[in-house]
């Protein structure tokens, strides 16, 4: 009975803290373990208000999570990062993108990194939001905020292929290090209960590698 934080679970062991809904909500925590808000896996600052209330709202690619850690990652892009300069109480970490492997391609910057237990359930929510929001992504892109550096690492600018080849490869081999898992589907049906839709790349998974495609083959799988 209580919420399932992917910034401080622990997958091995005793969680450092936990929350319960409704209780302990904030806006922000000065240090870890005290409150949780909102976590936007498509950070809000990239899109602006005024594209559609239900884009902020779409719970298939919003988490609560420790209201510091969410601070900590702030609008950084998803990555492989190389040497962290922050880490959570579970290992979720921030620092310069690890430019090898599957990551290559980006240059250097900072990123933020999710422990593995939860890199496939960010890929999924990612690459739902492009799916779910194709018809959309012009006003996406128009926004004030998505000129952001950040930003422009994911994504691409287009409409269709939507990501940077690097960043598509980082969500393609994390959806394939991290299955699917009980707590996914189990939240996948929550949510449609709560607003009428699914998120496909949960219910079957082989649509990542049909719509998107494979990995990169010649990349090294460094996890």
């Amino acid at each position: 009975n209580t919420i399932v934080d992917m910034y401080s679970e622990n997958p091995n062991g005793a969680d450092p803290y936990n929350y319960t809904y409704n209780s302990s909500q904030c806006g922000n925590g000065a240090v870890e373990g005290i409150c949780y808000n909102r976590e936007h896996i498509v950070p809000q600052s990239y899109f602006d208000e005024v594209t559609t209330n239900f884009t902020r709202s779409d719970a298939h690619h919003i988490y609560p999570t420790d209201a510091r850690v969410n601070n900590e990652r702030g609008n950084y892009a998803f990555g492989k990062i190389s040497n962290a300069n922050y880490t959570s109480q579970n290992g979720s970490k921030r620092g310069p993108l690890l430019n090898s492997g599957y990551s290559s391609g980006a240059g250097t910057p900072i990123v933020f990194e999710p422990i593995d237990e939860f890199k496939g359930d960010v890929a999924r929510a990612i690459l739902y939001f492009a799916t779910r929001y194709e018809t959309q992504m012009s006003n996406f892109y128009n926004s004030v905020n998505v000129t952001q550096c950040a930003s422009k690492i994911m994504f691409d600018g287009t409409n269709d292929h939507v990501f940077t080849p690097t960043f598509l490869n980082i969500l393609l081999v994390w959806n394939q290090q991290d299955p699917v898992s009980d707590k996914e589907i189990i939240r996948n049906n929550a949510v449609y209960a709560h607003q009428g839709n699914r998120n496909p790349y949960i219910d079957n998974n082989s649509y990542v590698t049909s719509i998107w495609g494979p990995a990169l083959s010649n990349q090294t799988f460094d996890y």
